[in-house]
């Protein structure tokens, strides 16, 4: 009887030798889909909030649509404006061309609170399918997969922002200058939706800064915010 004991001891031993994770290769899976869930809406949080922190700031020499990033975010005008451009650079009211960008850029970085609420809307409720392969995904895969669900939406509300703040701050008016301008010098009708194309490229901006801040989540335990949040606890899980 003491032999048939000390043998079943033996099996249960290598039982949980063979079940040792040495390579933490399921130390992820120690969370609910709604821990999970949780934490990439904190991330998705924590993103948005440091995007429009960086961009949607008036009047900055550091920050803003305008100078933040060596100018990478700068609204300025469509492809399809390069002969407009040309055309008034070429008579002598460049100003034109400057004073629009200006105010295009004014505009957007008025749209901070606007854009703040959209997120906080839509992360409340929002829910991720097969939360494990977004976690093990690429350094982007929240901010994708946001994109990939919330992209018009979005884009929507910066419309809506845009026409508003170009109006308020004088990017509408700069930009009927330039066209009748142009109109004046050729006798061409311009049909370019200039505060799409404004608002286009501030959410794709928007968009640009929350992959890079999601990067650093991954990677960087100082961006995970409170040790005690989901965000910081699943992420670090990335750690091992």
């Amino acid at each position: 009887m003491k032999k048939i004991k000390l043998i079943i001891i033996a099996v249960i031993a290598v039982i949980f030798t063979a079940c040792t994770d040495d390579t933490n290769q399921y130390s992820t899976y120690y969370f609910t889909d709604s821990e999970m869930n949780r934490a990439f809406r904190q991330c998705l949080e924590l993103s948005s909030d440091t995007a429009i922190t960086h961009l949607c700031v008036p009047n900055s020499d550091e920050f803003g649509f305008y100078n933040y990033s060596d100018q990478a975010y700068r609204i300025g005008l469509p492809t399809s404006a390069n002969g407009i451009m040309d055309t008034l650079i070429a008579h002598g009211q460049g100003d034109l061309i400057d004073s629009l960008i200006l105010k295009t850029n004014l505009a957007a970085s008025y749209c901070g609170s606007g854009l703040t609420s959209y997120f906080e809307d839509v992360l409340e409720s929002m829910s991720f399918a097969d939360p494990y392969r977004i976690l093990e995904g690429d350094s982007n895969a929240v901010t994708n997969y946001f994109i990939l669900h919330n992209y018009n939406g979005l884009l929507a509300q910066s419309v809506a922002l845009m026409n508003l703040n170009m109006q308020t701050h004088g990017g509408t008016e700069a930009w009927n200058n330039v066209i009748n301008a142009y109109y004046q010098i050729t006798g061409q009708v311009v049909s370019i939706d200039y505060t799409n194309f404004a608002a286009q490229k501030m959410t794709n901006s928007i968009l640009n800064e929350m992959k890079k801040e999601e990067a650093l989540i991954r990677t960087l335990v100082s961006h995970r915010g409170d040790t005690t949040g989901k965000l910081y606890i699943v992420f670090g899980t990335l750690d091992q």
